[in-house]
């Protein structure tokens, strides 16, 4: 009896777990990949199974109950297995549809047995002998009689997240930020400026693929298309030269000025330190990060030691709270707050399970508790810079103008809001606010 393939069961694990727990899917599919090592060929099949599953989760049900007698009848486990082998044979092009079909037999052969196996075979075979644009979601859209089915069908959104878009932004904006939420997410890369060879380094690897496969997205930003990468990658990790970061939050420091700042900045929500670094590396004086989580500050430890980068004081403090003297004040404090995280489903596609209405009302509070703390340690006529990583007004621009109308000292100069594209790139809010001198 053949061997299922790893990549596709430890992905089927993977989101069976994912299906039972309130995690991200990254931290679950860590667990699954350290007991079951695969080569980087499996490790990149599985990833993107699992991920593209969740990124079009709703699409691809609603195709496969065209092709089952009792859609409601299927257990949880086969239809997990139908929708990822259709994910498969409909999204992945390099796999031939008879290999998908193969591999996905074997494997349900063993998780669930040789009769359901057959069953799968026949489903399988019928939904992969469709002309290949049956299934591409504008044709689906065309089949769909309202606009909540485009949105919730064809780009496999939660229906209160549509809606929220279409009340917010209207219907052609509520579609573009759909399709942009479907796309399979570029590979961004930041340059480490402090290196005397950085510009140097920026062209070759802008030059380093043909010219359709990468794109220049920032002063020393480069994202390369799903599958290609420039050569060496790990070792220019490894040596500090690179890092991955997203295009968007390279770009939005350029945008707001951060880059700019010449005297001490705050990083108040640093996580794991990609902002903190990339403002380093443009010689930023960044003299504090701080952050909640003890793990994403070791990371911070870890990134400024492999980048070889002066590093900041580190504390593990709320922003909401931060324990600092009355008396302490920044020439700029940089606000990258928590956030319902919608302008991210390209790359964290589990977020449409994960995040839900009630979440909505505790983020814009903390949100709003962060800005006010923050904004007293802020020296006058220094700069606060406020990113989100979501598609929400009330955590951005209501946010900001309520934040204006509490504190009268305060100056919004920038606003700039992502606009959707078409390489799966988060899409980011961000002002930067001045406080008026004393």
């Amino acid at each position: 009896m053949p061997k299922p393939s790893p990549a596709r069961l430890t992905a089927l694990r993977a989101l069976e777990t994912a299906g039972r727990s309130h995690r991200p899917i990254q931290s679950i599919l860590d667990e699954h990949l350290r007991r079951t090592p695969l080569s980087a060929a499996d490790r990149a099949l599985c990833t993107e199974l699992a991920y593209g599953v969740l990124r079009l989760e709703r699409r691809l049900n609603w195709i496969l109950d065209r092709f089952l007698r009792q859609p409601g009848k299927t257990s949880p486990l086969l239809r997990l297995l139908l929708i990822m082998s259709a994910y498969e044979g409909l999204c992945l092009t390099r796999i031939p549809a008879h290999a998908t079909v193969s591999a996905a037999t074997d494997l349900a052969r063993h998780v669930l047995g040789a009769p359901i196996s057959r069953v799968v075979n026949g489903v399988l075979r019928a939904l992969l002998r469709e002309p290949p644009d049956t299934f591409a979601p504008e044709a689906i859209e065309r089949g769909c009689s309202n606009l909540m089915e485009r949105l919730g069908i064809a780009w496999s959104l939660p229906d209160w997240l549509a809606e929220l878009w279409l009340r917010s932004y209207g219907e052609q904006t509520a579609l573009q930020l759909a399709r942009a939420s479907a796309c399979t997410p570029w590979t961004a890369l930041r340059v480490n400026a402090a290196r005397p060879d950085a510009h140097t380094l920026y062209e070759t690897l802008a030059q380093s693929l043909p010219g359709h496969t990468v794109s220049r997205t920032g002063d020393f930003a480069l994202s390369f298309a799903p599958g290609a990468h420039p050569p060496d990658l790990d070792g220019l990790i490894a040596a500090g030269r690179v890092s991955r970061q997203g295009s968007s939050s390279q770009r939005m420091l350029e945008i707001l000025g951060a880059t700019d700042v010449q005297g001490p900045l705050w990083d108040a929500c640093a996580g794991h330190g990609g902002k903190t670094c990339a403002l380093l590396e443009r010689h930023v004086p960044v003299t504090l990060a701080s952050d909640t989580s003890l793990k994403r500050l070791h990371g911070l430890r870890r990134e400024l030691c492999r980048l070889d980068l002066p590093g900041p004081a580190v504390i593990a403090a709320s922003a909401a709270c931060p324990p600092l003297a009355p008396h302490s004040r920044f020439d700029a404090v940089l606000l990258d707050v928590p956030c319902s995280g919608f302008g991210t489903l390209a790359r964290h596609p589990d977020l449409r399970r994960l995040r839900t209405p009630a979440d909505l009302p505790g983020l814009i509070a903390l949100q709003a508790r962060i800005l006010d703390a923050a904004w007293e340690h802020l020296a006058p006529g220094g700069l606060l810079f406020y990113v989100t990583c979501t598609l929400n007004p009330a955590e951005n621009e209501r946010q900001i103008d309520a934040f204006l109308a509490r504190h009268t000292d305060a100056e919004q100069t920038c606003r700039h809001q992502d606009a959707p594209g078409t390489q799966g790139a988060d899409m980011l809010f961000g002002a930067r606010l001045q406080k008026r001198p004393a």
